[in-house]
């Protein structure tokens, strides 16, 4: 026969059980209130410019209580010399979260965190391997003269290139690096996020294919955009010589002279450029050099395509492009040589 159970024993049971329950209980309570505190509110997330945002756009898609919107104009393009206005200051202090290309793009970043210390700050580029994307043989005004360089105030260094959205493997690896972060912040929704990344990563994967075709089709050219840099490094294409134009560039003489020069070393003379700020300088390359112009699209704007599939719609549309500019090229050469 056992031993028999003494009111001691029992009462120290009961009191131990009761204490694992009401532990428990608390613990469970305290996790339901603040999944409920979470899930009453909004976290505002600001994406700092048209990239960025159709990032976020797919990353945050669906996830409850994300409040999204892009800082800037759509009409802004690249924020080299962006100035923040009152109304991105008014943005800004009630945000939770401030997404960023990096890479000194947005030169307010230092402000803005002086100015909102409890603002969040993600830099999307953090994780880049930029190195892997090498430019150092790029030629940017390389031959210019003295009397030139006074003209060059507006010139950005090539190792602050900082258009990563034009590589593809690059801006892959933004969009995982942004869905990582928002998890990290907003905990609640953590796999959502993963999930969006992952998802859109899908979609990515399959325009790297399409690149790929167009891999080597193209061994050199100058650009006049240094965002084409990164273009054209995955497709496995020298930059022979980048000249940045956009809306204030003022192009000198010697940077037409480089401009030119560097054409003329080259046996297949393509130009890449993009429509809006380059054209003229383009048409004039093709009258002195006969070179062939390709125009392609930065992706600073989006041309009034916000949509969570105006990236994949914006390089697919570049792909294109140059594939039907090399289409024209090979064809001009075969009448060339008919005609010889």
């Amino acid at each position: 026969m056992g031993k028999r159970r003494t009111p001691l024993f029992v009462l120290i049971l009961l009191l131990a059980i009761s204490a694992v329950s009401i532990l428990g209980t608390a613990l469970f309570v305290k996790r339901e209130e603040a999944e409920t505190a979470t899930k009453g509110k909004t976290l505002k997330v600001v994406a700092s410019f048209y990239p960025v945002y159709i990032s976020a756009l797919n990353v945050t898609d669906g996830v409850e209580g994300v409040e999204l919107s892009n800082l800037t104009e759509p009409t802004t393009g690249c924020l080299h010399d962006y100035t923040l206005t009152p109304k991105d200051m008014k943005t800004l202090s009630k945000a939770d979260v401030l997404l960023v290309n990096g890479g000194g793009i947005e030169n307010f970043v230092a402000d803005v965190a002086k100015a909102y210390p409890k603002l969040k700050i993600v830099d999307i580029s953090k994780d880049l391997k930029v190195e892997d994307h090498d430019h150092s043989d790029t030629k940017e005004h390389s031959q210019e003269s003295d009397a030139d360089t006074e003209d060059h105030d507006h010139e950005h260094d090539q190792e602050n290139n900082a258009h990563y959205w034009m590589s593809l493997p690059l801006y892959r690896q933004q969009v995982k690096t942004m869905a990582t972060e928002l998890a990290k912040i907003d905990s609640v929704h953590a796999s959502q996020y993963e999930a969006n990344g992952k998802t859109y990563d899908g979609k990515l994967a399959e325009l790297a294919k399409e690149e790929e075709n167009l891999k080597g089709r193209l061994s050199h050219a100058v650009v006049f955009h240094e965002a084409f840099s990164y273009f054209c490094n995955d497709l496995g294409c020298q930059v022979e010589y980048t000249l940045d134009l956009d809306e204030e560039r003022q192009v000198s003489a010697g940077e037409v002279r480089d401009t030119l020069n560097a054409l003329k070393t080259m046996d297949s003379k393509v130009v890449i450029a993009e429509e809006t700020y380059g054209k003229k300088m383009a048409e004039r390359m093709k009258v002195e050099v006969g070179a062939s112009i390709i125009y392609l699209d930065p992706l600073t704007r989006g041309q009034g395509n916000y949509s969570k599939d105006a990236y994949l719609d914006g390089m697919r549309e570049n792909l294109n492009r140059l594939a039907e500019g090399l289409k024209q090229i090979q064809l001009q050469i075969q009448i060339q040589l008919q005609l010889q």
